[in-house]
């Protein structure tokens, strides 16, 4: 059953994550990219439209967290909050590559079934079975109209809100 996330907020979006904020506790919310389990120890690549960071769990951290952690599947909605340490291994390829979450706080917002392929944007699926617009695309398209809606609305007091008007969604675009 789906968690709620009663006295969690948002503190950080997952790609804004540096090396400066280590020691720092964070909330993040997004999606499984991908799970790791390597007995004792998981992580979990955890997305949003930001970028990627990587959740650490370890024989330190609490039973129950641990086990929700092990259950999770790609496509899962999370929100974790825990505290930025520095990776030993680090990975150059993402922005993130410096820092990993020790999570202190899990909680599994909307569980998924497993989608039939993997989503990213180099992603070798047929034609058949992907839409024929990629993830970063659609984003892109949708920013345009959404930076125009958002300085017309200015009175909305949230940073980072992104409205989509419905026919965005559902225009006819030639083949």
């Amino acid at each position: 059953m789906a968690e709620f996330m009663t006295g969690l907020k948002r503190t950080h979006y997952c790609g804004d994550l540096r090396i400066s904020d280590v020691g720092s506790e964070v909330t993040v919310c997004g999606w499984v990219q991908r799970v790791r389990d390597l007995g004792q120890l998981i992580f979990i690549d955890l997305r949003d439209r930001t970028g990627i960071v990587q959740l650490a769990f370890n024989d330190e951290t609490d039973r129950e967290i641990f086990n929700k952690a092990f259950s999770c599947r790609s496509e899962f909605v999370l929100a974790a909050k825990g505290v930025v340490c520095e990776r030993s291994a680090k990975n150059p390829d993402i922005p993130t590559g410096d820092i990993e979450i020790t999570v202190t706080d899990l909680r599994v917002l909307s569980k998924a079934q497993t989608p039939p392929f993997e989503i990213v944007d180099d992603s070798k699926t047929g034609e058949d079975v992907r839409t024929c617009v990629s993830n970063t695309v659609i984003s892109t398209c949708a920013a345009v109209p959404c930076s125009i809606t958002s300085c017309c609305a200015a009175r909305l007091p949230r940073p980072h809100v992104i409205t989509l008007p419905r026919t965005a969604l559902s225009r006819s675009r030639p083949r």
